[in-house]
């Protein structure tokens, strides 16, 4: 199913915030909470809420899509009956190498460890430089430049408060299984457009892209194994290599 690409930033939370709080002048209503953030630089966007598989309904991290058609009143085929899903923003700060988590409808921050006093953010890695969704929606990758590696953030295992927030971390490697430690400078995907109603994946599925300057390439990476699995490399003469 396609459907028109959202397109949010921290700067339009904000402004839904102010909007939010002129629109309740004269009502009776709790403030809005606040958000401190540790100047962050990269967010990316997931959809999580009731989804039917094979017939029943739990909760689940799913293609962002899914979580469009809800609110374009356009419900994805099958799942006609279940409570809409919600966008969560996840919101990269690389001085503390974490990444923290919004409920988007209610800018509500979503507590990693409730154990622990205060808000608690994700460990992802050391200095991580970008953040994009894998394409079945169901985890959040980094690159980071500190440890020269990704890192996946499972969604549903950050939302749902039965179990702690899964975060695995995949070394960079050629197709021969040698490490490859470089520092990455960026990450993105290309157009991931997913089946709605599928159960998550172990693992990250789709490409992303890593940009890794010192080495003038730009890499194809399997997001679940780190594995490059194709690579352009600009050469000093204005050649690209593939």
């Amino acid at each position: 199913m396609r459907s028109k690409p959202f397109i949010f930033s921290i700067g339009k939370i904000a402004a839904l915030a102010a909007i939010s709080s002129l629109i309740a002048c004269g009502t009776d209503s709790e403030p809005l909470p606040t958000l401190n953030f540790d100047r962050p630089t990269d967010m990316a966007f997931a959809c999580y809420g009731d989804l039917r598989v094979s017939g029943n309904v739990s909760g689940s991290a799913q293609p962002l899509s899914s979580c469009q058609g809800h609110e374009d009143d356009n419900v994805p085929a099958g799942q006609e009956g279940v409570v809409a899903p919600s966008f969560y923003g996840f919101v990269l700060q690389p001085s503390r190498g974490t990444v923290a988590v919004v409920h988007v409808p209610s800018l509500g921050v979503v507590d990693n460890d409730p154990l622990t006093p205060g808000l608690n953010d994700i460990p992802v890695g050391s200095l991580p430089v970008g953040i994009v969704g894998d394409s079945s929606g169901c985890f959040m990758v980094t690159a980071n430049s500190g440890s020269c590696d990704l890192s996946s953030v499972d969604v549903s295992s950050v939302i749902n408060k039965s179990r702690s927030a899964v975060v695995t971390r995949s070394p960079l490697t050629s197709p021969a299984g040698d490490r490859l430690l470089v520092k990455p400078r960026s990450i993105a995907t290309g157009t991931q457009i997913a089946e709605i109603g599928n159960a998550c994946p172990e693992r990250p599925t789709g490409k992303v892209y890593v940009s890794y300057p010192d080495c003038k390439m730009v890499a194809a990476v399997d997001p679940g194994t780190g594995e490059v699995l194709s690579a352009l490399v600009f050469r000093d003469d204005g050649a690209v290599e593939i």
